[in-house]
C-alpha cells in the first residue's frame, strides 16, 4: 500500500494533558520515501499508526536501538530534534472472529465487543492489544491486527467511547469475559453471550 494511506499518530501520554492544545502536534503521512516529521512535539509521546490495511499492524516502534513501542518517549522543546524513530509494520498478526448472542440465543447486532489482554500491564492509553468492534446485523465481528498473546472477549450493551482504555473498566469485565490464545498470523474463532448490565 502506498505511504500516503497511512498517519503517524503522536498520541500524548502526559496525564495533565486531557484535550489537546491548538498547538499539539498534528498525525502525520509519511512521504514518498516513507519517513516522516511530527513538528511542535513537546511532552511524553506514544506513536501509533492510523490507516493500516485490517491484516496490518504496528510491530514495534524504536529510537536508537531501544524500543518504545508501549513505553512513551519524551520529547524536550529546545533540547533538538528527535531523530531516528523507526517504526516497523508487519502482516503476522492475530485475528479474531465470533458472534454474539443474547440470553435468549438471539444475535446481539447492537452491542460492542471488546477485546482485552489478559496481561494487565497492557492496559491502558493507546493500547496495541485492546480492540472494540460492533457486530453486523448477524451478530458477527471480525478484529484483527492484533499482536500474539492471551485476551479475554466481552459484549457489552452500553460502552462509552474510549472506556476500554480505562483500567477499572476492563477489571469489570475481566472476571465474565471470555479467554483465548492468539499466535502470531493465526485466527480463532469465539461464541460470546451479551452480558445483563446488573
Amino acid at each position: 500500500f502506498p505511504p500516503a494511506r497511512i498517519r503517524v499518530n503522536p498520541v500524548s501520554a502526559d496525564p495533565a494533558s486531557v484535550l489537546p492544545g491548538w498547538a499539539a502536534p498534528a498525525e502525520q503521512s509519511p512521504g514518498p520515501d516513507w519517513k516522516f516529521r511530527i513538528p511542535n512535539a513537546e511532552g511524553p509521546f506514544l506513536f501509533r499508526v492510523t490507516g493500516l490495511p485490517d491484516d496490518w499492524m504496528l510491530k514495534t516502534v524504536t529510537v536508537g536501538g531501544r524500543d518504545i513501542t508501549d513505553v512513551p518517549l519524551e520529547v524536550v522543546r529546545g533540547g533538538g530534534d528527535t531523530e531516528g524513530v523507526q517504526i516497523v509494520l508487519t502482516r503476522k498478526s492475530a485475528t479474531l472472529a465470533g458472534e454474539v448472542v443474547d440470553a435468549r440465543g438471539t444475535a446481539a447486532p447492537g452491542c460492542t465487543v471488546i477485546v482485552f489482554p489478559e496481561d494487565r500491564s497492557r492496559w491502558g492509553l493507546a493500547s496495541r492489544f485492546i480492540r472494540s468492534v460492533r457486530p453486523d446485523s448477524r451478530g458477527r465481528f471480525s478484529v484483527a491486527g492484533l499482536p500474539p498473546g492471551l485476551y479475554r472477549a466481552a459484549a457489552r450493551d452500553a460502552v462509552v467511547e474510549g472506556q476500554w482504555e480505562d483500567p477499572e473498566f476492563l477489571e469489570l469485565l475481566l472476571d465474565g469475559a471470555s479467554r483465548v490464545a492468539l499466535e502470531e498470523s493465526s485466527s480463532a474463532t469465539i461464541a460470546l453471550t451479551l452480558a445483563e448490565v446488573r
